[in-house]
């Protein structure tokens, strides 16, 4: 039974570079990156984004988006009703990105089961 209660999956911040890495490897979907007053919603693919020290890059000719993989904290998957997304947090708990599986349930499953 789907519900529209959310249930969260904790990963330990070591799996950072694995998810990236796993995530690059799935269809595209929905990222979604927040700061203090604005928030981006964009469809893509994780890879075919770049990586620069800390800073992990998605570059078009409509849109630049650059997250700071360092200030991410704590992971999780989540799954509310049919959305499965896996959710990235700063230290103070406010959300560094979440990227949204769409329609690959399939995907999801396998990255959670990978990485947990």
């Amino acid at each position: 039974m789907v519900t529209d209660e959310e249930i969260r999956f904790p990963v330990g911040i070591d799996r950072l570079e694995a998810l990236l890495a796993a995530l690059a490897t799935v269809p595209p979907g929905r990222l979604i990156i927040r700061a203090p007053g604005a928030v981006a919603e964009l469809t893509c693919r994780i890879g075919d984004c770049t990586r620069k020290g800390d800073w992990l890059n998605y570059e078009c000719e409509q849109f630049h988006a650059h997250i700071n993989v360092s200030q991410i904290h704590a992971i999780c998957f989540v799954e509310k009703g049919a959305q499965r997304s896996v959710q990235c947090f700063a230290a103070d708990e406010s959300v560094v990105f979440k990227y949204f599986f769409k329609d690959n349930v399939g995907a999801y499953d396998r990255l959670k089961q990978e990485l947990a």
